[in-house]
Protein backbone atom coordinates (compact mmCIF):
# COMPACT_ATOMS: atom_id res chain seq x y z
CA UNK A 1 0.00 0.00 0.00
CA UNK A 2 2.82 2.77 0.69
CA UNK A 3 4.70 1.70 -2.66
CA UNK A 4 1.59 2.41 -4.20
CA UNK A 5 1.24 5.63 -2.57
CA UNK A 6 4.51 6.38 -3.17
CA UNK A 7 3.96 5.07 -7.54
CA UNK A 8 1.17 8.07 -7.34
CA UNK A 9 3.23 10.63 -5.55
CA UNK A 10 6.30 10.64 -7.68
CA UNK A 11 3.00 10.68 -10.96
CA UNK A 12 1.88 13.76 -9.43
CA UNK A 13 4.66 15.32 -8.96
CA UNK A 14 5.79 14.53 -12.84
CA UNK A 15 2.81 15.73 -13.69
CA UNK A 16 3.07 19.13 -11.66
CA UNK A 17 6.77 19.35 -13.32
CA UNK A 18 5.19 18.63 -16.42
CA UNK A 19 2.85 22.09 -16.33
CA UNK A 20 5.18 24.20 -14.75
CA UNK A 21 7.78 23.59 -17.68
CA UNK A 22 5.84 24.62 -20.01
CA UNK A 23 6.82 28.36 -19.41
CA UNK A 24 10.43 27.28 -19.37
CA UNK A 25 12.77 26.96 -22.19
CA UNK A 26 12.10 29.21 -25.30
CA UNK A 27 11.77 26.21 -27.20
CA UNK A 28 8.88 24.27 -25.41
CA UNK A 29 7.37 27.86 -24.63
CA UNK A 30 6.78 28.48 -28.37
CA UNK A 31 5.86 24.77 -28.96
CA UNK A 32 3.17 25.21 -26.08
CA UNK A 33 1.94 28.42 -26.65
CA UNK A 34 1.44 28.58 -30.47
CA UNK A 35 -1.49 29.53 -32.84
CA UNK A 36 -2.16 26.12 -33.60
CA UNK A 37 -3.32 25.34 -29.97
CA UNK A 38 -4.97 28.10 -29.77
CA UNK A 39 -7.11 26.87 -32.26
CA UNK A 40 -9.79 25.64 -30.00
CA UNK A 41 -9.82 28.96 -27.85
CA UNK A 42 -10.28 31.12 -30.58
CA UNK A 43 -12.96 29.09 -32.12
CA UNK A 44 -14.55 28.75 -28.68
CA UNK A 45 -14.34 33.05 -28.14
CA UNK A 46 -15.61 33.63 -31.58
CA UNK A 47 -18.97 31.37 -31.10
CA UNK A 48 -19.89 31.57 -27.53
CA UNK A 49 -18.35 34.59 -25.85
CA UNK A 50 -18.97 37.16 -28.98
CA UNK A 51 -22.30 35.21 -30.28
CA UNK A 52 -20.97 34.89 -33.84
CA UNK A 53 -22.60 31.75 -36.04
CA UNK A 54 -20.23 29.28 -37.06
CA UNK A 55 -21.98 29.79 -40.76
CA UNK A 56 -18.27 31.84 -41.79
CA UNK A 57 -15.90 29.60 -40.38
CA UNK A 58 -13.37 28.07 -42.63
CA UNK A 59 -12.57 25.24 -40.56
CA UNK A 60 -10.00 22.72 -41.23
CA UNK A 61 -10.17 19.34 -42.01
CA UNK A 62 -7.39 18.12 -39.35
CA UNK A 63 -6.55 17.31 -36.32
CA UNK A 64 -9.12 20.12 -35.02
CA UNK A 65 -12.32 18.63 -34.77
CA UNK A 66 -12.79 15.91 -32.20
CA UNK A 67 -11.94 15.14 -29.53
CA UNK A 68 -9.99 18.39 -28.60
CA UNK A 69 -12.70 20.80 -29.52
CA UNK A 70 -15.27 19.09 -27.70
CA UNK A 71 -12.95 18.63 -24.81
CA UNK A 72 -12.13 22.19 -24.91
CA UNK A 73 -15.79 23.61 -25.12
CA UNK A 74 -16.49 21.30 -22.35
CA UNK A 75 -13.64 22.85 -20.27
CA UNK A 76 -13.77 26.42 -21.16
CA UNK A 77 -17.16 27.23 -18.92
CA UNK A 78 -14.88 26.97 -15.70
CA UNK A 79 -12.36 28.71 -16.58
CA UNK A 80 -11.32 32.21 -16.20
CA UNK A 81 -9.05 32.89 -18.55
CA UNK A 82 -7.10 31.82 -22.19
CA UNK A 83 -3.39 31.40 -20.50
CA UNK A 84 -5.32 29.13 -17.69
CA UNK A 85 -7.15 27.29 -20.41
CA UNK A 86 -3.98 26.14 -22.65
CA UNK A 87 -2.51 24.65 -19.03
CA UNK A 88 -5.70 22.67 -18.27
CA UNK A 89 -5.97 21.62 -21.80
CA UNK A 90 -2.25 19.89 -21.56
CA UNK A 91 -3.26 18.60 -18.19
CA UNK A 92 -6.31 16.77 -19.54
CA UNK A 93 -4.58 15.60 -22.46
CA UNK A 94 -1.59 14.50 -19.84
CA UNK A 95 -4.61 12.54 -18.37
CA UNK A 96 -5.94 10.67 -21.30
CA UNK A 97 -3.04 9.52 -22.08
CA UNK A 98 -2.07 7.64 -19.25
CA UNK A 99 -5.69 6.61 -19.29
CA UNK A 100 -4.99 5.27 -22.85
CA UNK A 101 -1.73 3.78 -21.57
CA UNK A 102 -3.31 2.26 -18.63
CA UNK A 103 -6.32 0.75 -20.91
CA UNK A 104 -4.27 -0.43 -23.42
CA UNK A 105 -1.92 -2.41 -20.89
CA UNK A 106 -4.76 -3.99 -19.32
CA UNK A 107 -6.72 -5.27 -22.45
CA UNK A 108 -4.99 -8.95 -22.15
CA UNK A 109 -5.55 -11.44 -19.31
CA UNK A 110 -3.04 -11.72 -16.56
CA UNK A 111 -2.99 -12.85 -13.12
CA UNK A 112 -3.60 -10.54 -10.34
CA UNK A 113 0.28 -10.04 -9.63
CA UNK A 114 1.36 -9.76 -13.32
CA UNK A 115 -2.01 -6.60 -13.15
CA UNK A 116 -0.39 -5.36 -10.47
CA UNK A 117 3.51 -5.10 -11.82
CA UNK A 118 2.61 -3.52 -15.01
CA UNK A 119 -0.07 -1.10 -13.07
CA UNK A 120 3.56 0.27 -10.99
CA UNK A 121 5.49 -0.11 -13.87
CA UNK A 122 3.28 2.26 -16.07
CA UNK A 123 2.72 4.36 -13.63
CA UNK A 124 6.73 4.98 -13.18
CA UNK A 125 7.89 5.03 -16.74
CA UNK A 126 5.30 7.04 -17.94
CA UNK A 127 6.27 9.43 -15.09
CA UNK A 128 9.62 9.25 -16.30
CA UNK A 129 8.38 10.39 -19.77
CA UNK A 130 6.58 13.57 -18.62
CA UNK A 131 10.22 14.81 -17.42
CA UNK A 132 11.69 14.29 -20.90
CA UNK A 133 9.98 17.24 -22.42
CA UNK A 134 12.28 19.90 -20.53
CA UNK A 135 15.52 17.97 -21.90
CA UNK A 136 14.65 16.38 -25.35
CA UNK A 137 11.77 18.83 -26.99
CA UNK A 138 10.56 16.83 -30.08
CA UNK A 139 9.00 14.41 -27.03
CA UNK A 140 6.15 16.89 -26.65
CA UNK A 141 4.79 16.42 -29.79
CA UNK A 142 3.04 13.13 -27.91
CA UNK A 143 1.05 15.68 -25.39
CA UNK A 144 0.31 17.71 -28.37
CA UNK A 145 -3.67 19.53 -27.69
CA UNK A 146 -5.23 20.48 -30.99
CA UNK A 147 -2.33 18.51 -32.54
CA UNK A 148 -1.93 14.74 -33.33
CA UNK A 149 -1.58 13.70 -29.56
CA UNK A 150 -5.53 13.01 -29.48
CA UNK A 151 -5.02 10.61 -32.26
CA UNK A 152 -1.61 8.94 -29.83
CA UNK A 153 -3.95 8.44 -27.09
CA UNK A 154 -7.51 7.06 -28.97
CA UNK A 155 -4.85 4.50 -30.88
CA UNK A 156 -4.03 3.11 -27.83
CA UNK A 157 -7.83 3.16 -26.34
CA UNK A 158 -9.15 1.46 -29.40
CA UNK A 159 -6.39 -0.68 -29.62
CA UNK A 160 -7.45 -2.15 -25.82
CA UNK A 161 -10.89 -2.11 -27.33
CA UNK A 162 -10.26 -4.27 -30.23
CA UNK A 163 -7.93 -6.45 -28.06
CA UNK A 164 -10.46 -6.84 -25.89
CA UNK A 165 -13.35 -7.90 -28.13
CA UNK A 166 -10.88 -10.36 -29.83
CA UNK A 167 -10.38 -12.08 -26.79
CA UNK A 168 -13.87 -12.62 -25.61
CA UNK A 169 -14.31 -16.43 -25.62
CA UNK A 170 -14.84 -17.64 -29.07
CA UNK A 171 -16.94 -20.60 -30.35
CA UNK A 172 -14.25 -22.79 -31.65
CA UNK A 173 -10.79 -22.99 -31.46
CA UNK A 174 -10.15 -22.50 -34.94
CA UNK A 175 -12.07 -18.54 -34.65
CA UNK A 176 -9.64 -18.11 -31.65
CA UNK A 177 -7.37 -14.72 -32.20
CA UNK A 178 -9.70 -13.14 -34.52
CA UNK A 179 -11.23 -9.89 -33.74
CA UNK A 180 -14.86 -9.45 -33.76
CA UNK A 181 -15.37 -12.44 -33.81
CA UNK A 182 -18.55 -12.37 -32.92
CA UNK A 183 -19.34 -10.11 -35.60
CA UNK A 184 -18.97 -12.81 -38.25
CA UNK A 185 -20.18 -16.09 -36.13
CA UNK A 186 -23.64 -15.01 -36.69
CA UNK A 187 -26.77 -15.11 -34.25
CA UNK A 188 -25.77 -18.28 -32.23
CA UNK A 189 -22.85 -16.50 -30.31
CA UNK A 190 -24.16 -12.96 -30.80
CA UNK A 191 -25.37 -10.94 -27.97
CA UNK A 192 -27.11 -7.39 -28.45
CA UNK A 193 -24.39 -5.87 -26.14
CA UNK A 194 -21.42 -6.54 -28.20
CA UNK A 195 -23.21 -5.73 -31.67
CA UNK A 196 -23.81 -2.30 -30.24
CA UNK A 197 -20.08 -2.37 -29.08
CA UNK A 198 -19.28 -3.16 -32.66
CA UNK A 199 -21.63 -0.24 -33.93
CA UNK A 200 -20.22 2.35 -31.65
CA UNK A 201 -16.35 0.91 -32.10
CA UNK A 202 -17.36 1.88 -35.90
CA UNK A 203 -18.40 5.03 -35.03
CA UNK A 204 -15.76 6.03 -32.71
CA UNK A 205 -13.47 4.93 -35.66
CA UNK A 206 -14.87 7.10 -38.52
CA UNK A 207 -15.25 10.38 -36.31
CA UNK A 208 -11.41 9.68 -35.40
CA UNK A 209 -10.47 9.48 -39.19
CA UNK A 210 -12.40 12.44 -39.74
CA UNK A 211 -10.62 14.52 -37.29
CA UNK A 212 -7.11 13.23 -37.95
CA UNK A 213 -5.92 11.10 -41.41
CA UNK A 214 -3.00 10.27 -39.17
CA UNK A 215 -5.25 7.80 -37.09
CA UNK A 216 -5.45 5.77 -39.83
CA UNK A 217 -1.26 5.15 -39.59
CA UNK A 218 -1.53 5.00 -35.94
CA UNK A 219 -4.41 2.53 -35.49
CA UNK A 220 -6.43 1.90 -38.20
CA UNK A 221 -3.35 0.40 -40.66
CA UNK A 222 -1.80 -1.75 -38.27
CA UNK A 223 -5.37 -2.96 -37.17
CA UNK A 224 -6.26 -4.23 -40.47
CA UNK A 225 -2.36 -5.67 -40.84
CA UNK A 226 -3.20 -7.93 -37.78
CA UNK A 227 -6.77 -8.56 -39.06
CA UNK A 228 -5.80 -9.96 -42.54
CA UNK A 229 -2.70 -11.62 -41.07
CA UNK A 230 -5.38 -13.90 -38.81
CA UNK A 231 -7.64 -14.62 -41.88
CA UNK A 232 -4.37 -16.28 -43.73
CA UNK A 233 -3.17 -17.90 -40.72
CA UNK A 234 -6.36 -19.30 -39.91
CA UNK A 235 -7.65 -22.83 -40.80
CA UNK A 236 -11.23 -21.40 -41.66
CA UNK A 237 -10.53 -19.61 -44.48
CA UNK A 238 -14.56 -18.58 -44.22
CA UNK A 239 -13.60 -15.97 -41.47
CA UNK A 240 -12.85 -13.06 -44.05
CA UNK A 241 -15.91 -11.17 -41.87
CA UNK A 242 -13.34 -9.57 -39.45
CA UNK A 243 -11.09 -8.41 -42.50
CA UNK A 244 -13.87 -7.30 -44.50
CA UNK A 245 -15.54 -5.22 -41.24
CA UNK A 246 -12.31 -3.64 -40.26
CA UNK A 247 -11.32 -2.75 -44.13
CA UNK A 248 -15.04 -1.40 -44.25
CA UNK A 249 -14.93 1.06 -41.41
CA UNK A 250 -11.68 2.51 -42.72
CA UNK A 251 -12.74 3.60 -45.93
CA UNK A 252 -16.04 4.42 -44.48
CA UNK A 253 -13.81 7.17 -42.40
CA UNK A 254 -11.53 8.07 -44.82
CA UNK A 255 -14.57 8.37 -47.53
CA UNK A 256 -15.96 10.72 -45.12
CA UNK A 257 -13.05 12.98 -44.74
CA UNK A 258 -12.78 13.36 -48.29
CA UNK A 259 -16.48 14.34 -48.26
CA UNK A 260 -15.44 16.66 -45.28
CA UNK A 261 -12.28 18.86 -46.74
CA UNK A 262 -14.79 19.49 -50.35
CA UNK A 263 -17.43 20.97 -48.26
CA UNK A 264 -17.72 24.65 -48.27
CA UNK A 265 -16.85 24.94 -44.63
CA UNK A 266 -13.33 23.80 -45.31
CA UNK A 267 -10.52 25.43 -46.55
CA UNK A 268 -7.24 24.35 -47.43
CA UNK A 269 -5.06 26.69 -49.42
CA UNK A 270 -3.90 26.09 -53.11
CA UNK A 271 -0.89 23.51 -53.07
CA UNK A 272 -0.73 23.87 -48.85
CA UNK A 273 -0.29 19.92 -49.38
CA UNK A 274 1.19 19.68 -52.68
CA UNK A 275 4.53 19.65 -53.27
CA UNK A 276 7.35 18.06 -55.99
CA UNK A 277 6.24 14.28 -55.83
CA UNK A 278 9.62 12.06 -55.54
CA UNK A 279 10.38 8.92 -55.03
CA UNK A 280 13.69 8.92 -53.17
CA UNK A 281 12.24 8.03 -49.61
CA UNK A 282 16.03 8.24 -48.56
CA UNK A 283 16.33 12.25 -48.51
CA UNK A 284 13.19 12.63 -46.37
CA UNK A 285 15.55 10.58 -43.45
CA UNK A 286 18.77 12.31 -44.38
CA UNK A 287 16.92 15.66 -44.01
CA UNK A 288 14.76 15.08 -41.00
CA UNK A 289 18.18 13.44 -39.67
CA UNK A 290 20.21 17.01 -40.22
CA UNK A 291 17.61 19.49 -39.96
CA UNK A 292 15.61 18.33 -36.56
CA UNK A 293 17.92 15.97 -34.74
CA UNK A 294 21.39 17.70 -35.46
CA UNK A 295 21.21 20.20 -33.07
CA UNK A 296 19.92 18.35 -30.51
CA UNK A 297 21.17 14.58 -30.85
CA UNK A 298 19.47 13.70 -27.83
CA UNK A 299 15.74 12.19 -29.06
CA UNK A 300 17.73 10.18 -31.45
CA UNK A 301 20.17 8.64 -29.22
CA UNK A 302 17.11 8.22 -26.39
CA UNK A 303 14.54 6.78 -29.42
CA UNK A 304 18.17 4.23 -30.61
CA UNK A 305 18.64 2.99 -27.12
CA UNK A 306 15.35 2.68 -25.72
CA UNK A 307 14.20 0.67 -29.00
CA UNK A 308 17.65 -1.67 -29.10
CA UNK A 309 17.19 -2.19 -25.01
CA UNK A 310 14.17 -4.21 -25.91
CA UNK A 311 16.59 -6.96 -27.62
CA UNK A 312 18.47 -8.44 -24.69
CA UNK A 313 15.47 -8.31 -22.38
CA UNK A 314 13.58 -10.40 -24.49
CA UNK A 315 15.98 -13.18 -25.41
CA UNK A 316 17.71 -12.89 -21.92
CA UNK A 317 16.45 -16.74 -20.98
CA UNK A 318 13.67 -17.00 -18.00
CA UNK A 319 14.10 -19.83 -15.74
CA UNK A 320 10.47 -21.58 -14.72
CA UNK A 321 9.10 -22.48 -11.86
CA UNK A 322 11.07 -26.27 -12.02
CA UNK A 323 14.25 -24.96 -13.07
CA UNK A 324 14.23 -24.92 -16.67
CA UNK A 325 15.65 -22.42 -19.01
CA UNK A 326 12.50 -20.48 -20.99
CA UNK A 327 13.15 -18.16 -23.77
CA UNK A 328 10.44 -15.35 -23.50
CA UNK A 329 11.28 -13.76 -26.63
CA UNK A 330 8.23 -15.75 -28.52
CA UNK A 331 5.58 -15.61 -25.66
CA UNK A 332 6.35 -11.85 -25.50
CA UNK A 333 5.92 -11.33 -29.45
CA UNK A 334 3.08 -13.31 -29.86
CA UNK A 335 1.01 -10.84 -27.36
CA UNK A 336 -1.48 -8.93 -29.25
CA UNK A 337 -0.15 -5.71 -27.22
CA UNK A 338 3.08 -6.27 -28.73
CA UNK A 339 1.95 -7.21 -32.50
CA UNK A 340 0.01 -3.94 -32.66
CA UNK A 341 2.89 -1.23 -31.03
CA UNK A 342 5.35 -3.06 -32.83
CA UNK A 343 3.52 -2.88 -36.17
CA UNK A 344 1.52 0.81 -35.20
CA UNK A 345 5.68 1.65 -34.94
CA UNK A 346 6.42 0.37 -38.01
CA UNK A 347 3.62 1.10 -40.51
CA UNK A 348 3.06 4.61 -39.35
CA UNK A 349 6.88 5.45 -39.66
CA UNK A 350 6.92 4.23 -42.90
CA UNK A 351 3.30 5.00 -44.20
CA UNK A 352 4.01 9.11 -43.55
CA UNK A 353 7.38 8.59 -45.06
CA UNK A 354 5.67 7.03 -48.29
CA UNK A 355 2.82 9.12 -48.63
CA UNK A 356 5.43 12.16 -48.03
CA UNK A 357 7.52 11.60 -49.54
CA UNK A 358 4.94 10.81 -53.15
CA UNK A 359 3.37 13.59 -52.10
CA UNK A 360 5.88 16.07 -51.99
CA UNK A 361 4.73 17.63 -48.42
CA UNK A 362 8.59 16.68 -46.95
CA UNK A 363 10.03 19.74 -48.02
CA UNK A 364 13.34 20.95 -47.15
CA UNK A 365 13.75 19.84 -43.71
CA UNK A 366 12.40 16.11 -43.57
CA UNK A 367 9.41 14.47 -41.56
CA UNK A 368 8.25 16.61 -38.59
CA UNK A 369 8.59 14.94 -35.90
CA UNK A 370 5.15 15.81 -34.56
CA UNK A 371 3.38 13.05 -37.23
CA UNK A 372 6.09 9.89 -35.74
CA UNK A 373 3.78 10.19 -32.54
CA UNK A 374 4.20 6.24 -32.57
CA UNK A 375 7.79 5.77 -32.98
CA UNK A 376 8.40 8.96 -30.12
CA UNK A 377 5.95 6.82 -27.14
CA UNK A 378 5.26 3.13 -27.75
CA UNK A 379 8.40 2.37 -26.44
CA UNK A 380 6.79 3.11 -23.28
CA UNK A 381 4.55 0.02 -23.48
CA UNK A 382 6.69 -2.11 -25.14
CA UNK A 383 9.49 -1.87 -22.62
CA UNK A 384 6.79 -2.42 -20.18
CA UNK A 385 5.44 -5.81 -21.78
CA UNK A 386 9.27 -6.51 -22.33
CA UNK A 387 9.66 -6.47 -18.19
CA UNK A 388 6.50 -7.98 -17.39
CA UNK A 389 7.81 -11.24 -18.74
CA UNK A 390 11.00 -11.06 -16.52
CA UNK A 391 8.70 -9.52 -13.32
CA UNK A 392 10.70 -11.83 -10.84
CA UNK A 393 13.76 -10.05 -11.58
CA UNK A 394 11.97 -6.19 -12.78
CA UNK A 395 9.78 -6.18 -9.61
CA UNK A 396 11.69 -5.46 -6.90
CA UNK A 397 13.69 -3.20 -8.61
CA UNK A 398 11.20 -0.60 -9.80
CA UNK A 399 11.98 1.75 -7.78
CA UNK A 400 15.11 2.26 -7.91
CA UNK A 401 13.53 4.51 -11.51
CA UNK A 402 12.82 7.19 -8.73
CA UNK A 403 16.30 7.82 -9.00
CA UNK A 404 16.31 9.01 -12.65
CA UNK A 405 12.77 10.93 -12.14
CA UNK A 406 13.58 13.00 -9.59
CA UNK A 407 17.42 13.22 -10.96
CA UNK A 408 15.68 14.81 -14.05
CA UNK A 409 13.09 17.52 -12.22
CA UNK A 410 16.03 18.31 -9.95
CA UNK A 411 18.24 18.98 -13.00
CA UNK A 412 15.73 20.56 -14.48
CA UNK A 413 14.56 23.08 -11.85
CA UNK A 414 18.27 24.14 -12.02
CA UNK A 415 18.23 24.56 -15.39
CA UNK A 416 15.59 27.25 -15.26
CA UNK A 417 13.23 24.97 -16.83
CA UNK A 418 10.62 24.65 -14.34
CA UNK A 419 9.17 28.26 -12.95
CA UNK A 420 6.41 28.61 -10.09
CA UNK A 421 4.39 30.56 -12.55
CA UNK A 422 1.90 31.01 -15.16
CA UNK A 423 3.01 31.86 -18.79
CA UNK A 424 2.43 36.04 -19.25
CA UNK A 425 2.16 36.63 -22.97
CA UNK A 426 4.20 39.83 -22.89
CA UNK A 427 3.26 41.73 -25.96
CA UNK A 428 -0.62 41.12 -24.84
CA UNK A 429 0.26 42.28 -21.19
CA UNK A 430 1.82 45.39 -23.14
CA UNK A 431 -1.30 45.96 -25.81
CA UNK A 432 -3.48 45.93 -22.54
CA UNK A 433 -2.04 48.32 -20.53
CA UNK A 434 -1.46 50.91 -23.29
CA UNK A 435 -5.39 50.21 -23.99
CA UNK A 436 -6.27 52.32 -21.06
CA UNK A 437 -4.19 55.05 -22.33
CA UNK A 438 -5.00 54.92 -26.25
CA UNK A 439 -8.46 53.16 -26.19
CA UNK A 440 -7.38 50.27 -27.92
CA UNK A 441 -10.21 47.60 -29.29
CA UNK A 442 -9.88 45.70 -32.85
CA UNK A 443 -6.66 45.51 -34.51
CA UNK A 444 -4.61 43.82 -37.72
CA UNK A 445 -1.79 41.54 -37.29
CA UNK A 446 -0.06 38.43 -38.97
CA UNK A 447 -1.91 35.19 -38.11
CA UNK A 448 0.33 34.24 -35.03
CA UNK A 449 0.41 37.16 -33.51
CA UNK A 450 -3.57 37.99 -33.88
CA UNK A 451 -4.23 33.94 -31.91
CA UNK A 452 -2.10 35.38 -28.80
CA UNK A 453 -3.85 38.77 -28.57
CA UNK A 454 -7.20 37.17 -28.81
CA UNK A 455 -6.45 34.36 -26.13
CA UNK A 456 -4.09 36.33 -23.72
CA UNK A 457 -5.90 39.81 -23.81
CA UNK A 458 -7.56 40.28 -20.13
CA UNK A 459 -9.14 43.53 -21.91
CA UNK A 460 -10.78 42.15 -24.26
CA UNK A 461 -8.56 42.81 -27.17
CA UNK A 462 -9.51 41.28 -30.96
CA UNK A 463 -6.93 41.07 -33.96
CA UNK A 464 -7.66 39.92 -36.75
CA UNK A 465 -4.64 38.23 -39.27
CA UNK A 466 -3.78 39.61 -42.48
CA UNK A 467 -1.11 38.34 -44.84
CA UNK A 468 1.67 40.63 -45.30
CA UNK A 469 0.09 42.86 -48.07
CA UNK A 470 -3.04 42.91 -46.46
CA UNK A 471 -4.95 40.30 -47.69
CA UNK A 472 -7.59 38.05 -45.57
CA UNK A 473 -5.73 35.56 -44.14
CA UNK A 474 -8.77 32.81 -44.82
CA UNK A 475 -6.86 29.77 -42.82
CA UNK A 476 -8.72 28.61 -39.68
CA UNK A 477 -10.87 32.10 -39.48
CA UNK A 478 -14.02 33.77 -39.74
CA UNK A 479 -14.79 35.29 -43.13
CA UNK A 480 -17.19 37.78 -40.90
CA UNK A 481 -13.92 39.07 -39.17
CA UNK A 482 -13.31 40.57 -42.84
CA UNK A 483 -16.79 41.35 -43.64
CA UNK A 484 -18.50 42.97 -40.49
CA UNK A 485 -17.68 45.67 -38.34
CA UNK A 486 -20.08 44.38 -35.09
CA UNK A 487 -16.75 44.96 -32.89
CA UNK A 488 -15.96 48.53 -34.42
CA UNK A 489 -13.37 49.50 -36.99
CA UNK A 490 -9.54 48.88 -36.79
CA UNK A 491 -7.44 51.74 -35.11
CA UNK A 492 -4.00 49.62 -34.15
CA UNK A 493 -1.87 47.43 -36.45
CA UNK A 494 1.00 45.01 -35.07
CA UNK A 495 4.37 45.01 -36.74
CA UNK A 496 6.18 42.97 -38.14
CA UNK A 497 4.05 40.55 -40.22
CA UNK A 498 2.21 43.55 -41.98
CA UNK A 499 3.73 45.94 -44.30
CA UNK A 500 4.31 49.00 -43.15
CA UNK A 501 3.59 51.47 -45.97
CA UNK A 502 0.60 49.40 -47.45
CA UNK A 503 -1.47 50.40 -44.39
CA UNK A 504 0.23 54.02 -44.40
CA UNK A 505 -1.52 53.93 -48.05
CA UNK A 506 -4.78 52.30 -47.20
CA UNK A 507 -4.98 53.96 -43.94
CA UNK A 508 -3.33 57.47 -43.66
CA UNK A 509 -0.28 57.81 -41.18
CA UNK A 510 -0.72 56.69 -37.67
CA UNK A 511 -1.48 58.98 -35.39
CA UNK A 512 0.97 57.60 -32.57
CA UNK A 513 3.25 54.57 -33.02
CA UNK A 514 4.50 52.53 -29.65
CA UNK A 515 6.91 49.44 -29.07
CA UNK A 516 5.82 45.84 -27.49
CA UNK A 517 8.00 43.36 -26.81
CA UNK A 518 9.88 44.25 -29.81
CA UNK A 519 6.88 44.89 -31.43
CA UNK A 520 5.96 48.38 -33.50
CA UNK A 521 2.20 49.01 -32.61
CA UNK A 522 0.70 51.78 -35.20
CA UNK A 523 -2.40 53.30 -33.53
CA UNK A 524 -5.01 55.23 -35.51
CA UNK A 525 -7.36 57.43 -34.52
CA UNK A 526 -10.95 58.09 -35.00
CA UNK A 527 -10.47 60.22 -37.91
CA UNK A 528 -9.39 57.07 -40.29
CA UNK A 529 -12.42 55.30 -39.09
CA UNK A 530 -14.12 56.10 -43.00
CA UNK A 531 -10.84 54.64 -44.62
CA UNK A 532 -11.13 51.55 -42.73
CA UNK A 533 -14.59 50.85 -43.12
CA UNK A 534 -13.98 51.12 -47.63
CA UNK A 535 -11.29 48.66 -47.07
CA UNK A 536 -13.22 46.16 -45.12
CA UNK A 537 -16.23 47.07 -48.21
CA UNK A 538 -12.82 45.91 -50.53
CA UNK A 539 -11.97 43.11 -48.26
CA UNK A 540 -16.09 41.85 -48.71
CA UNK A 541 -15.67 41.99 -52.81
CA UNK A 542 -12.51 40.31 -52.35
CA UNK A 543 -13.71 37.67 -50.63
CA UNK A 544 -16.85 36.65 -52.55
CA UNK A 545 -14.73 36.99 -55.65
CA UNK A 546 -12.75 34.48 -54.33
CA UNK A 547 -15.71 31.99 -53.76
CA UNK A 548 -16.59 32.80 -57.25
CA UNK A 549 -13.09 31.27 -58.69
CA UNK A 550 -13.00 28.78 -56.45
CA UNK A 551 -16.57 27.34 -57.24
CA UNK A 552 -17.40 27.60 -53.23
CA UNK A 553 -20.60 28.89 -51.84
CA UNK A 554 -20.22 31.81 -48.78
CA UNK A 555 -21.42 30.19 -45.84
CA UNK A 556 -22.46 33.28 -44.32
CA UNK A 557 -26.37 33.79 -43.81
Amino acid sequence: MKRRIGEWIVFVVSVSSFLLSLDGGPALRDLAFNADVLYAATLYQDLIVDGNPLRGWSLTPSPYFFPDLFLYFCLRPWITDGITSVYVSFLSQVLLLAFSLFYFLGSEEDSDEGRTFVKSAAILVYSFFLILPSFFYGTFHVFGFVSHGGALSFSLISAGLWIRTNSRKPASDSERGTPFVSVSVGAKTETVSYFIKAVLFSLLQILLLVSDPLYFFFFSLPCVALSVRDFFSSKNRRRYAPSLFLGAVTLAGLFCYRVLIRSDFVFIPTGYYAGETSWNFWKPIEDTIRYQNRPDSGPLLLLTFVYLSLFPILFYPKKSADGATVRTVRKTTSSRRFEFLILAVALSSLGILGTGTISGLFRGEGIAIRYLLPLLFFWVPLQILAWSKHRSFFENKLYLLYIPILLLITTSFLRGEIRFSLYEDPLTSCLDEKTKEYGLRKGMSDFWTSRRIRIFSKTGLRADNFLPDLHPEYWQNSWNWYTESSGGEYDFAVLPGLNRNDLIVSFGDPKTKITCDKNDILIWDKTSAEKFSRFRERKTREIDLWHKLTGRKRTTP
